[in-house]
């Protein structure tokens, strides 16, 4: 249970401290480490990918495909967020 802590969310509290580990119920120095071990060997995963795959990656994202994708994507979140803006002020109006 104390290894989850590297993917949790800590909740900055007014001393200082996390909301996750006394939810938790979790000694503080037990969290913490098991916070800073996690995130080390997450970054780390992430680091080495990103040495190993990177840049065949961004050639990638930098094909013709991805960016219509992409544009696609974002034509549809724009005329979704318009639809729902107008919705809400159709409704609102009521």
């Amino acid at each position: 249970m104390i290894l989850c802590s590297g993917v949790t969310i800590e909740l900055p509290t007014v001393d200082g401290g996390s909301t996750t580990y006394g939810a938790m119920k979790i000694n503080k120095k037990k969290f913490l480490a098991a916070l800073a071990l996690m995130r080390l060997m997450r970054f780390s995963a992430e680091s080495l990918l990103a040495l190993r795959y990177g840049r065949r990656m961004i050639g990638w994202m930098k094909s013709g495909n991805v960016e219509t994708v992409v544009w696609a994507f974002t034509i549809l979140v724009v005329a979704g967020s318009f639809f729902s803006a107008y919705r809400l002020f159709k409704k609102s109006r009521k």
